[in-house]
């Protein structure tokens, strides 16, 4: 029964999670969301050799 735990241990269908661990859960989707953004969009905006090669015009 996955899932039920929390209401079994704690009476409450809300996990019990310090604020300190709330804060490192979000600060770790965060930095990981940001990095896969930042990553795509580098290659998104990454030149085409062939135009790279060109030169200065």
């Amino acid at each position: 029964m996955t899932g039920r735990s929390s209401l079994g241990l704690t009476e409450s269908p809300v996990p019990s999670v310090s604020p300190v661990g709330l804060l490192a859960i979000v600060a770790v989707t965060v930095a990981l969301s940001w990095d896969s953004i930042a990553v795509a969009t580098r290659a998104a905006l990454r030149p085409a050799p062939v135009d790279a090669i060109g030169g200065r015009e």
